[in-house]
């Protein structure tokens, strides 16, 4: 046991301890509401905001991240363990449309790239409050994944076999109407079924099978 409490130890000094290339330098640029300057590593003008109170005399809780930071929001990348390197991030505020639930999200841009690095949840979200399931982090799957479907597909080969082409929406809207029609002729307005988990209604297409 204390070879391992020994080892813990090893690790969380690695985590904590600033290399000496990696030193603060204080100088001239953005400073905190004292007039105070703010350390400096290169990839960012300052250091993550220190959020040390987490609940308000009255009970309610900070929200995290602060929305008077969003526009230059700054966080230690966690790629870059176990130096510390801060990354400048614009905080967008949308919706997760993986269900009908509709939780609130900030999309983290990096200032650098304006690319989309990560989801994390709204904590100013009436509703979500920034609680999210794992499927609101998810997103980032749909907008970078290199498998994501972007267009209409047709299968020209045997089931399993992976053979698609590509073809329009009006052609995929045609097959599927055709496809409904005939379950409809043959098996009754109940044979179709639907599934929705993006808030969309389908009832005005429901009605129609009736």
């Amino acid at each position: 046991m204390s070879q391992l409490a020994s080892k813990v130890s090893r690790i969380l000094a690695a985590m904590l301890r600033l290399d000496r290339a990696d030193e603060p330098v204080i100088g001239k640029g953005p400073s905190n509401a004292g007039g105070e300057a703010l350390p400096t590593y290169g990839e960012a003008e300052r250091e993550p905001v220190d959020m040390i109170e987490v609940q308000h005399p009255d009970g309610r809780m900070t929200r995290y991240p602060p929305p008077e930071h969003w526009e230059d929001w700054v966080e230690w990348d966690s790629k870059a363990w176990p130096r510390k390197v801060p990354r400048r991030y614009s905080l967008v505020p949308t919706i997760c449309f993986n269900c009908e639930s509709a939780c609130g999200l900030l999309a983290y841009v990096d200032k650098t790239t304006y690319e989309i690095r990560k989801f994390e949840g709204n904590p100013a979200h009436p509703g979500s409050r920034g609680r999210n399931c794992a499927k609101g982090p998810a997103t980032h799957n749909q907008i970078y994944d290199p498998e994501r479907i972007l267009y209409p597909l047709e299968r020209v080969g045997a089931r399993g076999e992976g053979k698609w082409k590509r073809i329009s929406w009006d052609e995929a809207m045609t097959i599927i109407a055709e496809k409904m029609h005939a379950a409809k002729a043959e098996y009754g307005a109940e044979s179709v079924a639907f599934g929705r988990g993006t808030g969309i209604n389908n009832t005005h297409i429901v009605s129609r099978l009736a």
